[in-house]
């Protein structure tokens, strides 16, 4: 377990640089991404629960 400069407690893999923009950069990087996917699993969720649906109650 490692500290964070604000002194939180981190499980990282031994040698990770502690560095906070570092992980801001990443979540800038994947936010969009994991935006979408997030929006496409939702979809496809509802896609496969409007089919059920459909399916038993036709």
């Amino acid at each position: 377990m490692y500290k964070d400069p604000h002194n939180r407690i981190l499980r990282l893999p031994r040698g990770t640089p502690v560095k906070t923009w570092v992980n801001t950069a990443w979540m800038l990087v994947f936010s969009p991404f994991l935006l979408v996917l997030g929006a496409f699993v939702i979809f496809a969720v509802g896609a496969i629960a409007y089919t059920a649906f459909m399916m038993i109650f036709k």
